[in-house]
This record gives structure tokens, C-alpha cells and sequence, in this order.
């Protein structure tokens, strides 16, 4: 292995003098490279983030709307939608909004709503 090893370095080290290189001046030249590469990568990331982070906010502001919006539009019984905005208890909430869920996905999977 460690035999491998000294023949890859002495191999690589004959092809970079052939054109002008010293092992040294090529290691300093890819160090370099990974710097650039990673200080790149943190900043894309950071990006990532912040972009990642305003779109959470949108979305979570207007999913629920949204939500309301499609359970409203395809909505053929207003006694669940009046339950499952004005019930008291969340189970019966959740039981109604499961309900207009149910009714909607089956209108979009129709067509009908499109």
C-alpha cells in the first residue's frame, strides 16, 4: 500500500515537471482551489438558507388560506365547513376539516375543480 502510495507520488511528480511544477507550488494551487470551492459552498448555502427561510414564512402565512380557499371552492355541504371552522372541540374541527379534505381531493381527482 505505502509502496503505491511513493510510486503515485513519484509519477505524479515527474508529470507536473514536465510541465514546469514543483509538487509544492501544485499542492499550494489545489489548496487554494478547495479554499475558493468550500468558501463558495458556505455561501450558497447561506443563500440556500435565507431563501429557504422567506419562502417558509409566505408559505406558511398563506398555506392555511389557501387550504380554506380549495375546501371552500369545492364545498357541497356548508354545515361541515361551518363545523369545521366554529366547532368547539378541535376533535370535531379535525373530524369536518378531514371531511371537506376527503370531498375535495376526490372533485380534484375528477376534474372538476380544474
Amino acid at each position: 500500500m505505502e509502496n503505491e502510495r511513493q510510486e503515485l507520488a513519484a509519477t505524479l511528480e515527474s508529470e507536473l515537471e514536465k510541465y514546469g511544477f514543483t509538487l509544492k507550488t501544485f499542492e499550494d494551487f489545489v489548496g487554494e482551489i478547495v479554499d475558493r470551492l468550500v468558501a463558495a459552498v458556505e455561501q450558497v448555502v447561506e443563500t440556500v438558507k435565507e431563501v429557504w427561510h422567506k419562502m417558509f414564512k409566505i408559505i406558511s402565512k398563506a398555506g392555511f388560506t389557501l387550504l380554506d380557499a380549495v375546501l371552500w371552492a369545492v364545498n357541497d355541504n356548508p354545515k361541515y365547513w361551518h363545523y369545521y371552522k366554529h366547532a368547539k372541540k378541535l376533535r370535531t374541527r379535525k373530524k369536518y376539516r378531514n371531511k371537506l379534505l376527503r370531498n375535495a381531493t376526490a372533485v380534484i381527482k375528477k376534474g372538476a375543480f380544474i
